[in-house]
């Protein structure tokens, strides 16, 4: 390599370092502000034990954790209740599951009844780990409220999900919610990774229920 081509790459690579130095530290300037707020300082100790040499100690009311909302949806060309009736039934949600797709070694198995309230659907895998759906209520062919259980490292954490539907013509529009109170780092990982790939999954589960339930109306059609 040429003197001149060596000089380049010096040149750039000092961008390089001071740049990346540059948004470390703009990030590290954020939590460190967001650790010295004094409305914080009890939410971060209790959430992750820890503490900022430079938050005041003090004692304040905790406020209200970040919520997460993730929404996909698909339109599938059945009628609703077509579409309700599949969603509602937990003991065939594996025919649209999109996570084991994601960790093959997962076991899910159901328990209570087939479908609508107390239906659960329980699963564990290496990559998953464990957690739990179970239907706490439902409205045909509008809605199925869904309460989530998650075990990591001993301890539980919750979340809401939902099947929405809504009818469009002949067809029916299905949403795919989650909703989540997180502490304040795993609402940061949340917004730069883990939410995109979450509503990427559901869009999966999502095109695979519309396939599924458009080849059983087709086939009810054709037979009728």
């Amino acid at each position: 390599m040429s003197r001149a081509r060596e000089g380049l790459a010096r040149r750039k690579a000092r961008v390089a370092a001071g740049l990346s130095a540059s948004l470390i530290a703009m990030v590290a300037a954020l939590v460190d502000a967001e650790l010295r707020a004094p409305a914080n300082v009890e939410v971060l100790r209790a959430e992750y034990g820890v503490w900022s040499s430079h938050a005041p100690r003090v004692a304040t009311t905790q406020r209200p954790m970040p919520h997460a909302h993730l929404d996909a949806s698909v339109v599938i060309h059945a009628p609703a209740q077509a579409v309700f009736d599949r969603m509602n039934d937990l003991s065939r949600f594996n025919d649209w599951n999109p996570f084991p797709s994601m960790d093959p070694s997962t076991v899910s198995q159901h328990e209570g009844p087939a479908s609508g309230p107390g239906a659960v659907f329980a699963y564990e895998g290496e990559r998953l780990g464990k957690g739990r759906m179970e239907i706490a209520s439902s409205t045909a062919p509008e809605r199925i409220d869904i309460a989530m259980t998650f075990w990591r490292g001993g301890s539980a954490s919750h979340a809401k999900s939902a099947f929405v539907l809504v009818a469009k013509g002949s067809a029916t529009e299905v949403h795919w919610t989650f909703d989540e109170e997180r502490g304040f780092g795993m609402y940061l990982l949340g917004k730069l990774m883990f939410d995109r790939m979450m509503t990427k999954t559901f869009s999966g589960g999502l095109a695979s229920l519309k396939a599924l339930v458009e080849a059983e109306q087709n086939a009810s059609t054709a037979h009728a």
